[in-house]
């Protein structure tokens, strides 16, 4: 049993043991999608409630999920917090978001595979609750970070007090010490101001650095090919330097005579590490995710406040691998399925993502499989008039039954 104090209730107990009555998913065969020829394996969205979703994916799923992401209902009191689940006993309305997540956060953990994390979305009103319940089932250790999402441009003018323009991402492994970290790619505006080419070098852009080492005690001359000498600790040895110099990587100045310098190619960049600060202008804002929507079907009101596929993008490629499963269990509009779909488009992948979202206002079916299905099949942008080609993918639709 999990033991916390919440909502003035001192060492609260959630069962870590759960128990769901059978329950299958049948195959809408006529929502089938087989536009990946070369591709025999399937891309699922599932029907339903999601507990019941995850429990049914155990047979097939646990301990293979490389990545899970959530958008919960924020249990704000405005309605959005609409799940059912007979799990729910206390009074407390914090206690029973918490006994709500506690179920699926367990059946989560399972389905992870050793090097797996779990991406979460919260605001603040369940944040610190959300942060404690995360440490009773995942463990403390394996804590990797609270992504801060600069999520609005500016501040509400009509509010009074303090206006919050960020939202979380938690962020929990199952076995922290296996995860796997990869750098995100250079940013269009980094490379944009950084990369340049002066001396129209034919292996394209590139960035200077510095070739001085003031604390080398080791100095000695080089020469630029107008004839000037230079003698300072160098950052390399002397016969190091020389191959730089041979293979054209130490750039003298526009007049051959500037501050010899390194050349550091675009080509062979590594990325950028990633940190926990997420700044809208770098990644995009709220915003972006129902203008996405618009695109797609011509009315941003269809699904109210979608993440944006670049924030998914974002989160996903400091984590997946190629061949990733990526699980979304609150899957709203089906904002993370077209992230991977574009993540494959971009570098060749073979991921593969599982969609769970119940039906609740005919969603699941007019939203999330309309969209999955626009993007895969191509759609006409709704706002320019152009055609956007799909991206070839397979898909499965089971319902609950």
């Amino acid at each position: 049993m999990g033991v916390l104090s919440i909502g003035g209730k001192k060492n609260f107990k959630f069962d870590t043991h759960i128990v769901v009555d059978k329950v299958d998913f049948t195959e809408n065969k006529e929502l089938e999608l087989n536009s990946n020829k070369n591709d025999s394996s399937y891309n699922l969205l599932l029907e339903g409630d999601n507990l019941y979703s995850l429990h049914f994916l155990m047979k097939e799923y646990e301990n293979r999920i490389h990545v899970i992401y959530i958008d919960p209902p924020y249990n704000r009191g405005k309605n959005d917090f609409v799940y059912t689940d007979n799990f729910l006993t206390n009074g407390n309305k914090h206690l029973k978001w918490l006994e709500f997540m506690n179920s699926r956060l367990i059946l989560a953990k399972r389905l992870l595979k050793d090097d797996g994390v779990i991406l979460i979305s919260i605001d603040e009103n369940e944040l610190f609750h959300l942060k404690l319940l995360c440490d009773d089932i995942f463990d403390e250790e394996n804590f990797i970070a609270n992504f801060i999402w600069q999520n609005k441009y500016s501040p509400s003018n009509d509010k009074k007090g303090i206006t919050s323009v960020t939202e979380y991402i938690l962020c929990y492994a199952k076995d922290k010490t296996k995860v796997t970290y990869n750098n995100l790619p250079l940013r269009d505006d980094y490379i944009k101001n950084t990369y340049k080419n002066p001396d129209n070098d034919p292996r394209g852009p590139w960035r200077s650095c510095s070739l001085y080492r003031a604390k080398n005690p080791v100095s000695y001359e080089i020469v630029s090919p107008t004839g000037k000498v230079w003698n300072k600790p160098w950052n390399y040895s002397k016969e190091n330097m020389a191959k730089l110099i041979d293979d054209n990587r130490v750039y003298w100045g526009k007049d051959g005579n500037g501050v010899p310098s390194k050349k550091v190619f675009l080509f062979e960049s590594v990325g950028r590490k990633p940190t926990n600060l997420i700044l809208g202008k770098d990644v995009c804002f709220s915003l972006n995710g129902s203008e996405e929507l618009k695109e797609i079907f011509g009315n941003r009101e269809i699904f109210q406040y979608p993440k944006p596929v670049k924030l998914m993008k974002f989160l996903l490629q400091i984590f997946v691998k190629k061949d990733s499963i990526i699980l979304d269990f609150f899957a709203g509009s089906g904002t993370t399925g077209q992230a991977v779909l574009e993540l494959n488009r971009d570098d060749n992948g073979k991921r593969k993502f599982i969609l769970c979202q119940n039906n609740e206002n005919n969603i699941c079916m007019s939203v999330t499989y309309e969209r999955l299905k626009r993007i895969i099949k191509g759609y006409t942008n709704m706002k320019n008039g152009k055609f956007v080609a799909g991206i070839p993918a397979n898909l499965k639709y089971f319902k609950q039954t």
